[in-house]
């Protein structure tokens, strides 16, 4: 038992190894200019350790992808579990655009960036952002049944503003000069504020509702994505 456990082990640090130096190569160099014996030289392995865990190089970007975004995700349920007196829609949408730039591969891959990802894209079927986009409208339909947002907006409408929103800012780099951006946090306060403004009752709403929406909402994200782990 000791033995496998110790197996195991060695073979998941190798894993990481793989994920890392793959992540590295991608954004540095993209997907078409990255070869398996890339990785294997970067991870300090050789090519066949790598074909130990993947049997090519698709399958480990999508390994990698699935890796990266089970993270993003963990990390953002995390914080909101640890923040849920505050927990609101505003809340939530904040603190996933302040986490998003520590993973740029979730951001590249939103973006359909053709650089990083060359002709991986057309192969990948980038399930989990559609499981994410078609989920906000029904996610901010039921915050307003049960009062947590105003009953007065068309929540079609603002689902389809936040989207042209969160990629505008994920495209932002493409027509503003980088030192014009503003830092994140300081985004982040700011969407805030508006959002708040044009979302949330005067009342404040029916916070406990909101919290319990949304919690359930992201673990049920996750295990749309991940219900085989």
């Amino acid at each position: 038992m000791v033995i496998e456990e110790e197996h195991h082990s060695q073979n998941r640090e190798r894993e990481l190894r793989i994920y890392d130096a793959t992540r590295d190569l991608l954004l540095h160099y993209g997907y078409d200019k990255t070869t398996v014996s890339d990785i294997a030289n970067k991870a300090g392995i050789s090519k066949g350790a790598i074909y130990l865990h993947f049997s090519s190089k698709d399958e480990l970007v999508s390994a990698l992808l699935k890796h990266e975004i089970s993270a993003y995700t963990d990390e953002v349920l995390t914080v909101l579990e640890q923040d849920e007196d505050n927990l609101t829609f505003v809340n939530l949408y904040q603190k996933t655009l302040v986490l998003l730039p520590n993973y740029p591969l979730v951001q590249a891959i939103i973006r359909g960036d053709s650089r990083v990802f060359g002709a991986y894209l057309s192969r990948s079927s980038q399930e989990f952002i559609e499981i994410k986009r078609t989920q906000r409208f029904p996610l901010l339909k039921m915050m307003q049944d049960v009062g947590a947002l105003r009953a007065d907006v068309n929540m079609r409408v603002v689902a389809f503003i936040l989207d042209c929103l969160g990629y505008g800012l994920l495209h932002a780099s493409e027509f503003v000069e980088e030192d014009q951006i503003p830092e994140i946090t300081a985004i982040s306060s700011e969407m805030g504020m508006m959002l708040e403004r044009y979302l949330m009752p005067d009342d404040g709403g029916n916070l406990n509702a909101a919290r319990d929406i949304l919690l359930n909402m992201i673990r049920s994200y996750r295990t749309q994505l991940f219900d085989e782990k």
